[in-house]
């Protein structure tokens, strides 16, 4: 699965334009108008290099219809340049200038045209190869964090897409690497888009708890499966997003405030406790199935592994209560490890 066709950042499937399509046509119009005059000035004040076959009498309308019949490529041969001027100025002025208006055209035609056919296009074909991918609704400073992070845990960045409504988040994103939808997360047909269905994960990073909770229920109604996971900034409003549907609830302003109280006593509390969540610590905190090779050892056995907690079933066993448990088979276990130990 790769969006990208070489190593530059993947281009946007939806993305707003900074200016409105009305401006911008105006202005390439206004450019492709003065390019006209300036060569009709031009040909006007070299008119004696020109020739009309006709009557021998160059005008201004044989002028200005000498310059639309040369930039256009028409060239009936009725009036030709004579002079060793005009036929310079025609060589190395109006060949440029007709090379830029023809550009100008199919430039306004790929962007206003063949463009969208093309987004329609890319879109289809993704959704139809996405799957297990990890959604990120919302790419501020917890968004970029939790991309960068799925990064260094092993994730292509194609795997990671970023649903978000700004569009300088979005050029940050794309600058990145990532896969995006411009869009509201709160919207069904955009997450439809996303194709939820057959992520592996949901993200829920906006900035407000109403926000949130608005997404989550969007997303569970999408698709009631899909494993979802929500930030929110205010403790109190992480019942509320679970009963939404959020599986797992990170309340980010409460855990920022045991990192600071843990702080004031301890020094070495912050970097150890950042080392096991981040996956480009010396140390991690993993989650996971049991191994085979692990089966019937002593979860206070594993080399080079300590077992914080055993889960089996509904029954969840931290080394407090059975230090010695044994690991079976289908057990999930909580562990700290050495990273070069994964």
């Amino acid at each position: 699965m790769d969006f990208s066709a070489s190593r530059k950042p993947v281009r946007l499937l939806h993305q707003k334009p900074q200016r409105p399509p009305e401006y911008t046509l105006l202005v390439r119009g206004l450019l492709v108008l003065f390019l006209l005059l300036l060569t009709v000035a031009v040909f006007w004040f070299d008119r004696d290099g020109l020739v009309d076959q006709i009557d021998d009498v160059v005008s201004f309308s044989d002028v200005l219809y000498f310059t639309m019949v040369t930039l256009t490529t028409v060239g009936y041969g009725d009036i030709v340049p004579i002079s060793e001027s005009a036929r310079l100025y025609n060589a190395f002025f109006v060949a440029p200038i007709r090379l830029l208006i023809w550009l100008i055209f199919l430039g306004t035609t790929y962007q206003f045209v063949l463009q969208k056919y093309i987004e329609i296009i890319r879109l289809k074909r993704m959704e139809q190869t996405l799957v297990d991918h990890v959604v990120i609704c919302g790419y501020g400073h917890g968004g970029r964090v939790a991309a960068k992070e799925l990064l260094a845990r092993g994730y292509k960045a194609e795997q990671v897409l970023i649903v978000e409504p700004d569009q300088s988040r979005i050029d940050g994103a794309v600058e990145s690497g990532f896969v995006c939808l411009h869009g509201d997360a709160g919207d069904e047909s955009v997450l439809k888009q996303a194709c939820i269905v057959r992520a592996k994960a949901v993200i829920v990073a906006v900035a407000k708890d109403d926000a949130a909770a608005m997404v989550v229920l969007t997303v569970r109604s999408v698709a009631p499966n899909v494993r979802l996971i929500a930030r929110v900034e205010e403790e109190s409003n992480g019942k509320l997003l679970r009963k939404a549907g959020a599986d797992t609830i990170v309340p980010a302003a409460r855990l920022g405030g045991f990192l600071l109280a843990g702080s004031v006593d301890a020094n070495g509390n912050l970097p150890l406790v950042a080392d096991m969540l981040s996956a480009r610590g010396g140390v991690s905190l993993v989650e996971r199935a049991v191994w085979p090779d692990e089966i019937g050892l002593k979860s206070n056995a594993l080399p080079q592994r300590i077992v914080i907690s055993l889960r089996r079933g509904d029954k969840n066993i931290d080394f407090t209560q059975e230090p010695h448990s044994t690991i079976a088979s289908g057990d999930i276990l909580t562990l700290i490890e050495q990273a070069s130990a994964k």
